[in-house]
């Protein structure tokens, strides 16, 4: 979350914790407890803040915690409930899988 979008929400501050990126550069960042709603959910959990961020990132563990399944294909990304997805799976229903490549 962008630091600036987080002060008019008085969020309460948790602490800091250091987050190592992929070059391997260690940064440090502000962790406050909030809560995050998608569509009718919410849940409540850890925010990071970001200070050169403008953009919301949601985060893994809150999509579990709403029962949501994040699906990344090539056509682009798609969140639906995990429920769906599960009953989905259960009758057999392949339809969302990708087919294999002519060849």
């Amino acid at each position: 979350m962008p630091l600036t979008a987080a002060f008019p929400l008085t969020l309460t501050l948790f602490g800091t914790a250091d987050y190592t990126l992929a070059d391997g550069t260690v940064h440090p960042k502000l962790l406050c407890l909030g809560t995050v709603a998608v569509e009718d959910e919410s849940a409540a959990g850890l925010i990071l803040l970001e200070p050169k961020s403008t953009q919301l990132l949601v985060g893994m563990e809150f999509l579990r915690r709403l029962k949501k399944a994040l699906l990344v294909g090539s056509g682009g990304v798609a969140l639906m409930d995990a429920a769906a997805m599960e009953e989905q799976e259960a009758s057999g229903d392949d339809s969302r899988e990708t087919p294999p490549p002519k060849g």
